[in-house]
Order: structure tokens, then C-alpha cells, then sequence
């Protein structure tokens, strides 16, 4: 930082070689004092930049990206109830954040084909005997706004209170909502493959039988689940003093099965499918006597 002189002097320039006459402590004349604070275009694209980077932020962070690809309406909807499950929209102070993180890395590598944004990385666990988690996360502006608008109708109640919180969605004119669909079939099931995929369950038992299960502290998700697969619906209060109250969905019998599983099973990934295809043999397999 320059400081004043006592009196003025008579200098030469170390940058052009020109003689000027300063009250200042600096070495170069006031030309090329003004074009040292000029910051050179990026020497990759020509863009603008800070004018200590080497690059511009785009560059940067590996050049141009391909925009948002388009999605269908039953796949949107896949994805939403995944995010209902899985997701969460984070804010920092530079910028915000999707992500979706889990132990099926083939979950993820189909949000990453859809999509076509977003990267995949290893998430440290935080316990040696934890299964390996991915995280599949998107950062970029001009991914992350558009596709938080497709996302808001699909949302739940605390999902959209995230969304909304984001630094860089506040300024974002949502879209209206309107009602789902009632009928478990096109993007009504995917969405209800999405949710199970995230947070569901299977189980078979000589005992009880075939069963989905549904739990979640967000009683409005498992609500709408429920009023597409119908089931038997509990609510759970909080078992500690800062744990939320949970609501517990129980898909179960074997007509309700029969129902259900032919409209998920397309949905349902590698791990999940596993689990629901005896489930569904089963519901097939004589008449119902369970519950």
C-alpha cells in the first residue's frame, strides 16, 4: 500500500520508463497504475475475471456444462419422491446446494442419466463397520434453478421450506401447484417408487406375509403414499426429547399387493427390486388369507 510523501518528487515510471511528478510512495505513473487494476480476460474462453485468478470461475470449475436435460413427467416424478427420501437442499455462504446421498450407487448413476447434471462422489462413513455411501450433488446455478422449479409442484411441506431458504433460489418464481393424481399409475407410481426407493421397506414372513413399510417424520409424504396404495396408517410419538414423531405406513395382503407392486416394480433399482419380487410371487401365489 502506497503512503504519502513528505513532498513531491520526480520519478521514474518502472513500467513504461516515463518521468512523472507524485506525492506518492508508488513506482509507476498513473497510466499504468489504471491498467495494472485492469483484470485480463480469461485465457481460455475470453470471459471476465477476478484479477488474481488464472482462469474465470466457469473454466474453472471444468468449462461449459450441458443444460438440464429434458425429463418425462414419470421420471420428474421418480426423482421428486427420491428427493423426498433421500434429498436435501442446503445453502452455505457462496452458494446452495442438492444432494442426494445413499449406500445404492446405481440409485444415483440413474439420477445422473436422467438428469444429465450433477456429479457423484465417495461420502466418508462415520463408522468403520458402515456400508460405503455416494453422494450425487448439484451446485451450478444453472442447473440447480431449473430444476428446483420442475421439483417444487412434487415436494412435501419441509422440502419446499429448503428450497425456498437456498441463498441462491430466494429470487425464484415458483411455479403454481396442483393436485396429484389419485390413481396409482404413470408418474403418481413412479413418484410412490421414488418415496419407497428412499425410505421404504420389504419384508416376507411364514408369519405375517408380504409387507411394504413407510416410515417418515414427514406426515404429509406418507399421507399422499397412502392415499394412492391405501394401507394401514400409524402415527408414532416422539420416543426422545429432541426426536420428531414419525408416521408409519403398512402396505399389506395380498390383493393390495397384487396391486400395488406391478405399479412400482418398473421403478425400483437392483437392491429394492430384489426384495419386492418374492414379495410379489408370494401375493400370486393363492388367495389371501392374511390381513
Amino acid at each position: 500500500m502506497s503512503r504519502r510523501l513528505p513532498t513531491p518528487e520526480v520519478r521514474t515510471c518502472r513500467s513504461c520508463g516515463g518521468v512523472f511528478v507524485t506525492s506518492w510512495s508508488g513506482w509507476k505513473c498513473s497510466a499504468c497504475h489504471e491498467q495494472s487494476l485492469v483484470s485480463p480476460p480469461c485465457p481460455e474462453c475470453g470471459a471476465r475475471k477476478s484479477r488474481r485468478a488464472v482462469r474465470c470461475r466457469t473454466c474453472a470449475n471444468g468449462g461449459p456444462q450441458p443444460p438440464l436435460r429434458a425429463m418425462s413427467e414419470s421420471a420428474l416424478a421418480w426423482l421428486a419422491g427420491l428427493v423426498e427420501g433421500e434429498g436435501t437442499f442446503t445453502s452455505s455462504v457462496s452458494s446452495s446446494t442438492l444432494r442426494v446421498v445413499m449406500t445404492d450407487l446405481d440409485v444415483l448413476e440413474r439420477i445422473e442419466r436422467i438428469t444429465g447434471v450433477g456429479y457423484i462422489g465417495a461420502v466418508a462413513s462415520r463408522q468403520p463397520h458402515h456400508k460405503q455411501a455416494y453422494g450425487w450433488q448439484v451446485k451450478r446455478r444453472e442447473h440447480l434453478e431449473p430444476l428446483a422449479k420442475l421439483l417444487w409442484p412434487l415436494m412435501g411441506n419441509r422440502r419446499r421450506v429448503q428450497m425456498a431458504s437456498c441463498k441462491t433460489l430466494r429470487q425464484v418464481s415458483w411455479p403454481a401447484t396442483s393436485p396429484l393424481s389419485r390413481k396409482l399409475s404413470g408418474p403418481a407410481a413412479a413418484w410412490v417408487a421414488g418415496v419407497i426407493e428412499g425410505e421404504g421397506s420389504f419384508s416376507l414372513s411364514r408369519r405375517y406375509g408380504g409387507r411394504i413399510n413407510l416410515e417418515s417424520t414427514d406426515a404429509d409424504i406418507v399421507e399422499r403414499v397412502h392415499t394412492l396404495t391405501g394401507g394401514d396408517l400409524y402415527y408414532r410419538p416422539a420416543r426422545k426429547q429432541n426426536w420428531k414423531p414419525t408416521t408409519i405406513l403398512a402396505i399389506r395382503g395380498r390383493e393390495r399387493l397384487r396391486r400395488v407392486l406391478p405399479a412400482i416394480l418398473p421403478w425400483l433399482l437392483q437392491r429394492r427390486a430384489g426384495r419386492a419380487w418374492p414379495i410379489y410371487e408370494w401375493s400370486r401365489s393363492s388367495s389371501d388369507r392374511s390381513r
